[in-house]
């Protein structure tokens, strides 16, 4: 162990010996508080050429989750492979936004309840008996990990995931399958929301479209893909990662057909970054556009911009072109608190 730690630290690894104990744990079966229990067990030989060759790989700076085919993701254990990107913590920021948005606010009430809810609990209870369920979309599922996430969190909810590519879908609809929510996530391919135009798009009428649109779509700018870790650079699937130049060529195409797939009060959440002003841009771009209103980007622990929710009250809609938004390429700041309502207003310096 001592000797594996030592290579993986010669490699740059962060936790070399958290890494070395965590895939010795994958290669025995075991967790690390038996593995730290019996630290004097002997391998066979078919477990140290397994092990070793394990730590070569992350010694070439393999991602963990790669190695040992899983990866955490609010409370669940997901498979991944490199056909996906690796769920991270601060995706669950947009997840509890999204369980929020059925079981917290004052729309679930008009939706499922007539107004006679009297608590979060009473208004997700309520969702399984609604004769019209709610629908939520995640688009760019990957592994699956927010829309399974969600169908577990809020039982009544029905979940159409889309992902542009197959070997994704597969692993979703995996996932979904082994922590018990298939027959409630439903795994299409296709780009963006396209693929739902029948099931809650224009296809059906507004109460039957979806309440809550998720997506956590490529986002880094093109410019800034050099400088990311090896492990994601050189190994997570690229189409999961670029999001063009200044990151939001996805992200501008789904807020630009998201209206035609939202119920009344509908709302969109976006993981987003804080690189090339991605927080300002996208606030003034919707600012700027009728039909939108309550904007905000929320901050993960560690206080970055990252999940930019906004909620879709109708009215007027133009200007559905959003690919010549400009931008400017500097730093957010220190401020992450960005806010705007429908009628603009100013946006914090920064």
């Amino acid at each position: 162990m001592r000797e594996a730690a030592g290579r993986l630290r010669d490699a740059g690894i962060e936790r070399p010996r958290v890494d070395a104990e965590l895939l010795l744990c994958h290669v025995l079966g075991v967790g690390r508080p038996r593995l730290i229990a019996h630290a004097d067990r002997i391998l066979s030989p078919a477990e140290h050429a397994r092990f070793e060759g394990l730590v070569a790989r992350r010694s070439a700076r393999q991602p963990l989750p790669y190695l040992t085919g899983e990866r955490e993701f609010m409370g669940l254990r997901f498979r991944v492979n490199a056909h996906v990107l690796i769920p991270r913590p601060e995706t669950e920021v947009l997840v509890e936004a999204a369980i929020a948005a059925f079981g917290a606010y004052g729309s679930v009430e008009a939706w499922e309840c007539g107004g006679h809810c009297a608590s979060p609990s009473d208004r997700t209870s309520a969702l399984p008996h609604s004769h019209t369920p709610f629908a939520a979309a995640d688009i760019g599922t990957g592994s699956g990990a927010i829309a399974v996430s969600l169908a577990h969190a809020v039982p009544g909810v029905r979940v159409y995931a889309t992902d542009i590519s197959p070997e994704a879908c597969a692993v979703a609809r995996e996932n979904a399958r082994r922590l018990g929510v298939a027959e409630r996530v439903a795994v299409v391919e296709g780009d963006l929301l396209q693929p739902l135009e029948d099931r809650c798009g224009p296809g059906v009428p507004p109460e039957e479209r979806a309440a809550v649109i998720c997506a956590n779509l490529p986002y880094i700018p093109d410019e800034s893909l050099a400088q990311l870790q090896p492990e994601v650079r050189d190994w997570e699937p690229r189409l999961a990662l670029a999001g063009g130049p200044g990151g939001l060529r996805l992200v501008e195409r789904l807020l630009a057909a998201a209206p035609s797939y939202l119920r009344p009060g509908g709302r969109v959440l976006c993981e987003i970054g804080p690189e090339a002003d991605q927080p300002r841009r996208l606030l003034a771009l919707l600012a700027r556009t009728p039909g939108w209103g309550q904007a905000k980007v929320l901050s993960d622990l560690a206080g970055l911009p990252r999940v930019l929710s906004v909620i879709f009250e109708g009215g007027e809609r133009h200007g559905r072109d959003f690919q010549s938004t400009q931008y400017a390429a500097e730093p957010v700041g220190d401020e992450h608190a960005f806010r705007t309502g429908r009628g603009g207003g100013g946006l914090p310096g920064g």
